[in-house]
């Protein structure tokens, strides 16, 4: 199976359903264009995180803690969103929605370090997300 019906599998149905509700995805994409849409997004998005966490913390779980407002070890959607706009990363609640869910690769609702650490795009990408993704 290529990377773009694993992208399709881990998002579908809920994230395009999502995208396609709120205007987000181009029109008549077949579902290999519209994953490789999706793909591209993330990539986008987690370079922008990626860049501001950088800037703004020292390393990535310093980043974490500072995030982490409850310390329950574990960000769950709301928590998440709001930080990233504290930091100044403002976008549609759709893309939160599709990097959470992207973070969240076990669909349990949360993000706890091991997958906050994915936004490292020094060390990771897309590809590895869809590696942990159950299928």
């Amino acid at each position: 199976m290529d990377h773009n019906n694993r992208t399709i599998e881990m998002l579908a149905p809920k994230t395009l359903t999502n995208f396609d509700a709120m205007g987000d995805l181009p029109q008549n994409l077949t579902e290999e264009e519209a994953a490789e849409f999706l793909n591209e997004r993330i990539e986008k998005i987690l370079k922008i995180i990626h860049a501001r966490i950088e800037e703004k913390y020292r390393d990535f779980r310093t980043a974490f803690r500072a995030i982490d407002k409850d310390f329950g070890g574990q960000l769950e959607f709301k928590e998440f969103m709001l930080t990233l706009e504290d930091m100044g990363i403002k976008l549609k609640l759709t893309d939160f929605k599709l990097i959470f869910d992207a973070l969240d690769f076990d669909g349990r609702g949360h993000i706890d370090f091991t997958k906050f650490s994915y936004l490292n795009a020094d060390r990771y990408s897309i590809n590895d997300l869809q590696k942990r993704v159950r299928i």
